[in-house]
């Protein structure tokens, strides 16, 4: 879902086979605001539960989250734009979900539709246009090396710091969150989402969310001297 939705950062299945009635899947992102606060990322935990691959509609709920929606469940079903789907097709976002504090609900459907919008145009450009995707994969590697010096510490004395793969957060600027999503502690193959908030340009008051997963792939505690 992240890949077509705005401002959802990130998508993935916590329990489950994806596509399956009854699989579960966690996103997280600012489409909607947090009720814990502007620098608090928005999540929800979603179920899967229906889906019609004849009419092409799937129906979810929200299981947990932390943006005020309660008994929320929602409907996506795309239809043909005309009577032999000639003229493409139309999708349509129902919800019901019980009064949000804080909110309308001509604003919450004004902002589905919204995303409704957005997520059509990033669809169609993924179908229509998929060899641009290719091009970009296509272009080399980028590779080089920052260094910083610190006189006053020692490598046994800053290794413990860089050995916690998930407290990343906690020193580089940038990153407003950082944490573990699965895997040991400080073991190969630990996965982390890392993410920081950014206002967008032009004086608008959205916020973006720029995020990464990233994987360990190899720790060596002797070799950091």
């Amino acid at each position: 879902m992240h890949k077509y939705f705005p401002n959802l950062t990130t998508c993935y299945g916590i329990h489950g086979n994806n596509g399956d009635p009854g699989c579960i899947r966690y996103c997280a992102g600012s489409s909607i605001p947090s009720t814990a606060g502007e620098s608090t990322v928005s999540w929800s935990t979603e179920r899967l539960l229906a889906v019609d691959h004849v009419e092409k509609s799937l129906t979810y709920e929200i299981l947990h989250c932390n943006v005020g929606f309660k008994s929320y469940v929602s409907t996506m079903k795309i239809h043909p734009g005309d009577g032999d789907g000639e003229k493409g097709c139309v999708m349509e976002w129902f919800i019901a979900v019980d009064p949000v504090v804080g909110w309308s609900f001509e604003d919450l459907v004004r902002k589905y539709e919204v995303a409704l919008q957005c997520m059509g145009k990033r669809m169609e450009d993924a179908i229509v246009n998929p060899e641009k995707a290719n091009m970009e994969e296509a272009e080399p590697k980028w590779e080089g090396k920052a260094t910083a010096e610190l006189r006053g510490l020692k490598a046994h004395e800053v290794w413990p710091l860089i050995e916690d793969f998930c407290g990343l957060g906690k020193w580089l600027p940038t990153i407003d969150t950082c944490y573990l999503l699965e895997g040991t502690p400080n073991q190969p193959g630990l996965v982390r989402y890392c993410a920081s908030e950014k206002l967008s340009s032009g004086g608008s008051e959205e916020v973006n969310i720029i995020w990464a997963k990233e994987k360990l792939i190899a720790i060596d505690p002797i070799g950091s001297g």
